[in-house]
């Protein structure tokens, strides 16, 4: 990528002919997704930038053609411990593989084999996502990251190839310099280190986000900024809040259900929660935590079934009714999809 421009916004590019801008001027690329070979990518990945490249590679599904020699040894060793994956997962760690050996660097303290490495773990193992302990309000950014690299490898790839060498996600949309000179905070993964306090960071322009304990001047997310990153960092088109305490529970986790049951992959549904009730049904504490809905909700007249994403764990729990009510304080969800309504 180094010295490209790659990562400037452009065009998305399916099999056929499409138009799309480089350097101030119009070109006609022919752009057959069936000839997507590795050197192919590359040269396109020069003329239209990452994000059409990795799109064109998350909608191939002839898996013959995903097959290709890794050159990054991080992505390799991923790829070949897991011969299964889908071709979706394929493009992003294709997406990935790319970048070996000619992405810039804009984080002074991480390495791109370190990052290359976590992200491509991440695509094959989403629930290895974890916002580590002992830095604030990561919950939020920590389910949009498992939600991106479940379900949109291809994209979560491009992100992180974006991030790390932009140091945001635009030109005009960078993180503190502070941040970016910062070392990752122990125990956590380079890539979640980097991917959540990048999010954490560009989603309030008031108070910067340094991405270590003992320097942070603010804590979590509101839910104005979860909204936000999700339509920045992801395909999400659009977002709506549901809360709860107005209208019930019952009537908010159906909605948020149904939307699941009816969409999938282009819903991702985060949950406000109580991070003690969470973890013991009968314990109290407050509102302060933010998980991933993994799958709807089944609720009867005693029990509520549910399963959750929160650190690096899928969790499935059957909860008493009045506990599940005191846990769960609204949803927030993204759909990438504008036809879907909210």
């Amino acid at each position: 990528m180094g010295g490209s421009r790659a990562l400037e916004p452009a065009a998305e590019i399916t099999a056929g002919q499409e138009e799309t801008r480089s350097a101030g001027a119009t070109l006609t690329v022919a752009a057959s997704v069936d000839r997507l070979t590795p050197d192919r990518a590359v040269q396109l990945q020069r003329l239209i930038g990452n994000r059409a490249v990795a799109r064109m590679a998350v909608d191939r599904r002839d898996r013959r053609t995903l097959q290709r020699d890794y050159v990054d040894p991080g992505v390799k060793a991923v790829a070949d411990a897991n011969p299964k994956l889908s071709a979706e997962q394929r493009g992003g760690l294709g997406m990935l593989d790319q970048q070996h050996g000619m992405i810039d660097q804009a984080w002074s303290q991480l390495s791109w084999d370190d990052v290359s490495a976590g992200a491509a773990q991440r695509i094959a193992t989403p629930s290895m996502v974890y916002q580590g302990t002992g830095v604030g309000g990561l919950c939020g950014p920590a389910a949009i990251v498992n939600w991106m690299a479940e379900c949109e490898p291809g994209t979560y790839a491009y992100m992180v190839a974006t991030v790390y060498e932009l140091g945001g996600i635009s030109d005009k949309k960078k993180c503190n310099e502070t941040l970016l000179g910062t070392s990752c905070q122990p125990g956590m993964s380079p890539v979640d280190w980097m991917m959540m306090s990048a999010m954490q960071d560009l989603s309030n322009d008031v108070l910067s986000y340094y991405g270590r304990s003992s320097m942070l001047p603010r804590g979590g997310t509101i839910d104005s900024g979860t909204a936000w990153i999700l339509e920045a960092f992801t395909k999400v088109q659009k977002t709506s809040s549901l809360w709860c305490k107005l209208t019930g529970v019952k009537e908010r986790t159906a909605i948020a259900s149904d939307l699941l049951r009816t969409y999938g992959d282009k819903v991702c549904v985060l949950m406000d929660v109580d991070s003690t009730t969470l973890k013991n049904e009968n314990g109290r504490g407050s509102e302060d935590h933010v998980v991933r809905l993994l799958k709807p909700i089944t609720w009867d007249d005693t029990t509520i079934d549910f399963e959750v994403f929160s650190w690096a764990q899928y969790w499935k729990k059957s909860f008493k009714t009045e506990n599940f009510e005191h846990m769960c304080d609204g949803y927030l969800i993204g759909v990438s999809d504008a036809s879907i309504n909210l």
